[in-house]
């Protein structure tokens, strides 16, 4: 419809539903001493017997198929890998949540199975999905995207390895762990994502041996070499600022160090 939507808005409508609305529903859905506890309405356990198990399970079998094509390649594609995990785990979660408490209130049994199979599933993927985040930040540093990736995969693995030794644990580590996640993900990958692209940056200036060369003097800079400072500058201007950029004569930080 020739509308243009900004990146930062689906990462904003992501976040507003993973971390808040995520959380409160899972708090809203608690027993006591929390509150009263609500009956789960009919059309939400449809929903997620008929639609998003169904869903999950093919999901899970082309994510499980496509790591599969990568095992056998033994080469990890260009494209992303993390995405479509990310999306899975989201889907995934929200129809555990509600077969969890189809089967805690109503003893349902198709919920029983979804919610013991779920994490079970998921464990694996998490751990390529970490995999797939680090293969990209050592060839491109942080961004706010990846670092948020990262948290977002540690948490995931760490729901998957709990749920799936403790099947029984309550459902209320879910919303206050993700809620936690989201105080370190408020300003977190902001900060992650400047410094790790700044330092890129101080780094291959030092290497070209910019500050060393006389003032106007002409630097010799094969083409993929300018594209990816130019690549980095432009991140770090339109993300966070002039100030984000190296001073003059700057010594680089090692990779790793404070």
């Amino acid at each position: 419809f020739g509308f243009k939507i900004q990146d930062r808005v689906y990462f904003d409508v992501v976040c507003a539903g993973f971390f808040l609305a995520g959380p409160i529903t899972a708090f809203a859905w608690l027993p006591h001493p929390f509150g009263p506890a609500q009956p789960l309405p009919a059309w939400v356990k449809g929903a997620a017997r008929v639609l998003l198990a169904p869903l999950g399970l093919l999901y899970a079998l082309i994510l499980y198929a496509y790591i599969g094509k990568i095992a056998l390649a033994a080469r990890w594609p260009d494209g992303w890998v993390a995405m479509p995990t990310l999306i899975f785990a989201a889907v995934g979660l929200a129809g555990y949540l509600i077969a969890r408490t189809a089967r805690d209130r109503a003893g349902e049994r198709w919920s029983a199975g979804f919610g013991r199979a779920f994490p079970v599933v998921l464990l694996p993927l998490a751990v390529v999905l970490l995999m797939a985040m680090r293969v990209r930040i050592a060839a491109y540093g942080f961004t706010e995207w990846r670092a948020a990736g990262v948290l977002l995969g540690v948490w995931i693995l760490g729901y998957a390895l709990a749920f799936t030794v403790r099947p029984s644990l309550s459902s209320w580590w879910i919303g206050s762990t993700l809620a936690a996640l989201s105080i370190v993900a408020a300003a977190g990958p902001v900060w992650i994502s400047r410094r790790s692209q700044a330092d890129r940056l101080e780094r291959r200036i030092a290497a070209l041996g910019v500050w060393e060369q006389a003032e106007g003097a002409e630097l010799a800079v094969d083409r993929a070499e300018w594209d990816n400072l130019r690549s980095i500058v432009d991140y770090l201007l339109r993300h966070h600022g002039p100030g984000a950029l190296p001073a003059p004569g700057r010594r680089p930080r090692a990779p790793g160090t404070a």
